[in-house]
């Protein structure tokens, strides 16, 4: 009675939704899904969202950057480096 949905199979879901590639009830039938479910995964987006694209935002930006932004901030700055003087290590 119970299905588990992977993270990649709801974001696909909800990008479907999001670009109105067809109804609700449509989609929740080419996906199998219930509509009392996909409006729970819905309020679960919404209340998260900001917390989801921060992730996405995260995967997108390296470690030396976001380290070169943080020194950027005169009260984060580390002993007076600049951020020129940081430079970036391998892997990162």
């Amino acid at each position: 009675p119970y299905s588990s949905f992977s993270l990649l199979f709801v974001l696909r879901f909800l990008g479907h939704y999001f670009a109105a590639l067809g109804s609700i009830e449509q989609l929740c039938e080419r996906f199998g899904v219930s509509q009392n479910l996909f409006y729970k995964w819905l309020k679960l987006w919404n209340s998260h969202k900001q917390r989801w694209l921060g992730v996405l935002a995260d995967s997108e930006t390296s470690s030396i950057s976001f380290w070169k932004k943080l020194y950027e901030q005169e009260r984060y700055s580390y002993r007076g480096l600049t951020p020129s003087q940081i430079s970036p290590r391998r892997g990162c």
